[in-house]
């Protein structure tokens, strides 16, 4: 009975963590892999340098990341653990040491990713919720920080006025180079590529204006774009590969921002029901997604650390 009891709390422990309605059928799943902890203050979760794979849904408590600088990252309940590094592949960054007593569950990447596979449409929404989540901190940064400077100068790369659509490679090179898609697996990419519509804007064109349903990523192949945005004020560029509204577009419903060429552009533009068609068949492309929230992530509270210690 007491197994009986202990395995419904741990259900109702995950359940209440996922924030999005989990179908019960995934719920037992995850009940059957992850284990509980329970922490007094001081425990160590893990270590600087530990392997990674482990993560840690911390239900309620505090819970500092220090690093080898002293700098902290403090978490409280409802929040997830050990997922940037072991979604990166690589030692932990920082030593995770409970400040408040913590309760949680724990469980490991692999079985969470093949529990997430087998139940699709709720990694789909899990998915657009981390992005979503991610974009909301950066919205507390300084308005010029919010998104990440282009991934190369945003200017014309020459080739703004060629009139010619671009071929299959190029537009593979487009999609390869962005931040959201550099890991993609080959396949899904040219399955992209085939599936994207080239686009045009003249300097000074509005590409897209806030409360539009943001139903597809817009991918710069040429161009320069200038993001706006007045309550509260946010403003960034975007140049060649970068995507429109970064990585936070897959994420949003709406468009938040007044997007406006500052150069002839062209764009490629993926529908977000093609992209999530793809991976659907190839969930490899889930892992390179998970990736690039993990990395965004870890920008954003690098930034924002190093933000409030300067105020």
């Amino acid at each position: 009975m007491l197994e009986v009891a202990h395995r419904i709390e741990l259900e109702l422990l995950v359940r209440t963590f996922l924030g999005v309605d989990p179908p019960d059928r995934m719920m037992r799943q995850l009940a059957a892999v992850v284990r509980d902890f329970d922490a007094p203050p001081g425990t160590v979760l893990y270590e600087q340098g530990t392997p990674p794979g482990e993560l840690f849904l911390v239900a309620n408590g505090v819970v500092a990341l220090i690093g080898d600088d002293g700098s902290r990252w403090e978490f409280e309940g409802q929040s997830l653990l050990g997922v940037v590094d072991a979604t990166l592949d690589r030692p932990m960054t920082r030593r995770a040491v409970v400040e408040s007593h913590a309760y949680g569950a724990r469980l490991s990447l692999s079985d969470y990713i093949d529990v997430l596979e087998d139940n699709f449409d709720f990694a789909k929404r899990a998915m657009e919720r981390a992005f979503r989540m991610v974009h909301e901190t950066a919205s507390e940064l300084p308005p010029d920080l919010v998104f990440r400077p282009p991934s190369v100068d945003a200017v014309l790369d020459g080739r703004g006025a060629d009139p010619r659509p671009l071929e299959m490679v190029e537009r593979l090179m487009v999609l390869y180079r962005s931040n959201v898609l550099a890991t993609a697996p080959l396949q899904p990419l040219a399955s992209l590529a085939a599936l994207a519509e080239e686009e045009r804007w003249d300097e000074g064109e509005v590409i897209e204006r806030p409360g539009t349903p943001l139903h597809s990523l817009r991918f710069i192949a040429s161009g320069a774009v200038r993001a706006e945005r007045t309550s509260p004020p946010v403003v960034g560029a975007f140049g060649p590969s970068d995507v429109l509204s970064g990585s936070s577009a897959i994420g949003l419903e709406t468009t938040q921002y007044t997007m406006t060429a500052t150069a002839p552009t062209r764009t490629l533009r993926v529908l977000k029901e093609d992209l999530f068609d793809v991976m659907e068949d190839h969930f490899g492309l889930a892992g390179t997604l998970f990736k690039c929230n993990a990395v965004e992530n870890e920008r954003i509270r690098t930034l924002r650390a190093t933000h409030d210690s300067s105020d």
